[in-house]
């Protein structure tokens, strides 16, 4: 039931003073620097900034960069090799990484890439050839591919091309069930689910959603698998002892 999210870090965000309404945005300098800041109004687009052009790396001198889920940063040379980060101090701004520039793939020569939903990539080709990608390794930044280059249109001879969000960032979590091969990770993942709905039941226990709170059964549970069950209680413990803080649940729920 206590499994550890693979790729959480020891690290213990101070969640309590993250605002629900919040959006993390990165910008990079002309000389590659990093910055980070955190737009705190959203709900009437009033100027209101938690962090403003925090410095939180360089050499970020990329052909393409963009942002995947719960603290993903995807980074293409301009040879084509595909690197992958994650970056950890969303909350405030800190400049921590758990993982930084491990290379994931290699050819990725397009004139766009830019993420979709559920850990899909999609690169436009020079000629307009649309190629759609699954990472599968968006977790903990391994060079796994469900799909890779699989041609899914053309005429996409567009200056810009881009992706919505399909749901809201509050919206009721959606659990994606994957065959029981592991109870205790079912378990775990089930649980993990659980925890975050309860953030959202509960508005003084509400978190931005990263790598330790989301509502991805399928993320959870594949990390369970891939984790060491010592360092497991460490990682429930840390959701647990927020939402005893909040009043979003007891000991005995």
């Amino acid at each position: 039931m206590k499994m550890l999210n693979a790729y959480i870090t020891a690290l213990i965000l101070a969640i309590l003073s993250f605002p629900a309404s919040a959006t993390p945005i990165y910008a990079i300098s002309d000389a590659g620097d990093m910055l980070f800041y955190m737009h705190t109004g959203t709900t009437d687009g009033s100027p209101n900034w938690q962090v403003h052009a925090k410095k939180i790396g360089t050499g970020w001198n990329f052909k393409h960069v963009f942002a995947g889920i719960n603290g993903a940063v995807y980074a293409i040379t301009e040879t084509g090799d595909m690197l992958f980060y994650r970056h950890t101090g969303m909350a405030d701004g800190s400049p921590n990484w758990a993982v930084q520039g491990k290379k994931i793939g290699s050819g990725w020569n397009f004139k766009h890439v830019f993420r979709g939903e559920n850990g899909a990539l999609y690169a436009i080709t020079e000629t307009g050839d649309m190629l759609f990608y699954k990472h599968a390794g968006g977790a903990d930044g391994s060079p796994n591919w469900s799909v890779q280059a699989k041609k899914i249109d053309t005429g996409w001879n567009f200056e810009q091309a881009f992706a919505g969000t399909a749901q809201p960032a509050l919206a009721a979590p959606q659990v994606v069930q994957l065959p029981v091969i592991d109870e205790k990770c079912d378990a775990y993942a089930r649980r993990a689910v659980a925890q975050y709905r309860r953030t959202m039941d509960f508005p003084k226990c509400r978190v931005r959603p990263d790598a330790r709170w989301h509502d991805n059964y399928q993320s959870h549970y594949h990390q369970c698998l891939t984790t060491q069950r010592a360092s497991s209680h460490a990682e429930e413990k840390a959701r647990d002892d927020h939402l005893d803080r909040c009043g979003g649940q007891t000991r005995f729920d």
